[in-house]
């Protein structure tokens, strides 16, 4: 079957689900995590596309009751 074939056979469906992570480029060679926000060489991003990771909590200013600002 050539290239041509198979993508006329193709045409239409659906394609099975890839499941991966996603980089964001930030520079040339230098790639950031879009789940965990960690960077990346080129070279070690797809090994830490085979794991699993975390978005970072962050903390955030909440209304206190008592006035002022709690930090949680």
């Amino acid at each position: 079957m050539t290239a041509d074939e198979k993508t006329q056979r193709d045409a239409g469906s659906i394609p099975t689900d890839h499941i991966g992570k996603v980089f964001l480029v930030l520079r040339h060679g230098l790639l950031e995590c879009l789940v965990c926000g960690e960077l990346f060489t080129r070279d070690t991003a797809p090994e830490h596309a085979e794991v699993d990771c975390y978005p970072s909590i962050e903390f955030c200013l909440l209304e206190s009751p008592h006035g002022g600002n709690d930090v949680t």
